[in-house]
């Protein structure tokens, strides 16, 4: 029977939300994350995280300090985002569509909240603030690099190695759980002849891929310091409800300290990177698929908690080209007699160490609306669906490569798009890019899918979603607290 584009997107979605945010018993689901999409893709050269790798002080030139800037741009501009849950629960799925050009960004919101929340005031003693500022020192470290445009050596906040550690075990830890949600999945989704070999793989091994995801777990507290980063940020969260002044003026140092200029715009920005730095270049990627056998029950699949799809364009869209604009050459009703889809995924974390969750869901702080204090929407209602200025924020990036899709119709419809847009621009399909200029990429490139015979390879590693946390109710001080509390 044949398959539309838009039944094998809505099926692709589903299997990499089941795959990242799904769950079971033994590994439960987190009911605070969801995805935004990015429709289409945005296009990396493994080159492009090199600051991320190699951190900016390894620049050696002025040449590798615009690279590397602007490198440490890109990524941060591209996460600089407030998710909205609002589209996500009214269309019942845990995914909502990024839309670009947001104005307020997350940091703009953050810096507003350490500008006008108020905090409790009660004074601690001198060997407290010392073994706060001790704990706090053992998450973040202050990293020394010359600004060759002023010759100044500037001082960044970056993640310290513990923290480096814990959050590159924390990867593999989410990387663990991806891979058992994908064989599980794999299983239940699996139809025909086709499909006995993985419902006897996971029958056979399903025990160890779970004791995959414990070995992860167990890696992570014995060389990722989770215990001790755990405990570090409970400790900071229980003292200074009691008095949040001096992390409150620590916070706003750490959120200016992070603030660089990008070379190329004059435009400022606040560091962020990604861990793994070197996950572009790692093998250990997880592995999916998609069949003509597998799509349909793939695209019937559903989240089980308080999350469920995005409209996605799966036709094949001609993007900008100068005067020609955005249009649709293949709509996405297109049907495709015989398919597979394949493509390794991978999740990254986004570490910004001038944002501190900790601050932001402790219970010692206030917002006062009006009157010269807070003039936008509380950051968030804690409802379901929950509405504010600040509902979740992005934790980690969803990458793809080696995307290739297999279907003499789809590769039809590829050359004849190819073959008439003309005037520039970019192609794409539902999340992916399939060619064009990768806006994104320091190297400037221009990516094109390789295309022999009816098999499609598209382009470069593609950022397809970003995963996020969901906030409860912000802010929300602790009850006992009185108004005369805060200052």
């Amino acid at each position: 029977m044949p398959i539309s584009l838009n039944t094998l997107g809505a099926a692709l979605r589903n299997q990499i939300r089941e795959t990242v945010l799904g769950g079971d018993a033994k590994v439960p689901a987190n009911s605070r994350a969801f995805l935004s999409w990015l429709q289409p893709a945005c296009v990396f050269s493994p080159e492009d995280f090199e600051f991320a790798e190699k951190g900016l002080n390894s620049a050696k030139t002025a040449e590798d300090v615009n690279r590397l800037n602007n490198q440490a741009w890109n990524f941060a501009m591209l996460f600089d985002f407030r998710p909205s849950a609002t589209q996500a629960y009214e269309r019942g799925t845990q995914e909502e569509i990024l839309l670009h050009g947001e104005q307020i960004r997350l940091s703009d919101v953050y810096d507003q909240i350490l500008r006008m929340s108020k905090v409790t005031k009660v004074n601690l003693s001198e060997a407290v603030e010392k073994k706060l500022a001790a704990a706090r020192a053992e998450l973040i470290t202050m990293q020394t690099y010359t600004d060759f445009s002023t010759d100044q050596e500037v001082e960044l906040p970056v993640p310290s190695d513990m923290k480096k550690k814990y959050d590159f075990y924390a990867q593999k830890y989410d990387a663990a759980v991806m891979a058992y949600n994908a064989k599980r999945n794999a299983a239940e989704t699996a139809t025909g002849t086709e499909g006995l070999a993985a419902a006897k793989d996971f029958e056979k091994n399903g025990q160890i891929y779970l004791n995959g995801v414990q070995r992860a777990l167990d890696a992570w507290e014995a060389n990722g310091f989770r215990n001790r980063v755990d405990s570090i940020n409970a400790y900071i969260n229980q003292t200074t409800q009691r008095s949040m002044l001096l992390w409150k003026r620590q916070m706003q140092q750490l959120f200016a300290a992070a603030q660089l200029t990008n070379v190329a715009t004059g435009l400022p920005f606040h560091f962020t990177t990604a861990i793994p730095g070197g996950f572009a270049k790692a093998p250990g990627w997880t592995t999916l698929k998609i069949t003509h056998n597998t799509c349909e029950r793939l695209s019937e699949t559903s989240g089980t908690d308080w999350s469920a799809g995005a409209n996605i364009n799966w036709g094949v869209v001609h993007i900008g080209g100068g005067a020609q604009g955005s249009e649709t050459v293949t709509e996405g009703s297109l049907e495709l007699d015989d398919f597979s889809l394949s493509y390794e995924i991978t999740q990254v974390i986004i570490a910004r160490p001038w944002l501190s969750m900790a601050f932001l869901t402790s219970k010692g702080w206030t917002l006062e609306p009006g009157s010269g204090g807070w003039g936008m929407d509380m950051p968030s209602d804690g409802a379901r669906p929950p509405h504010g200025s600040l509902v979740g924020y992005p934790t980690s990036a969803l990458f793809v490569r080696n995307v290739k899709i297999r279907s003499k119709k789809f590769a039809d419809a590829y050359r004849d798009a190819t073959s008439t847009i003309g005037g520039g621009g970019a192609i794409g399909c539902g999340i992916f890019m399939l060619g064009g200029s990768a806006t994104h990429s320091t190297s400037r490139n221009s990516y094109t899918s390789k295309l022999q015979d009816e098999e499609l390879t598209m382009p470069g590693i593609q950022c397809i979603a970003v995963v996020n946390h969901l906030f409860d109710k912000m802010p929300q001080p602790d009850p006992q607290l009185k108004s005369e509390d805060f200052e």
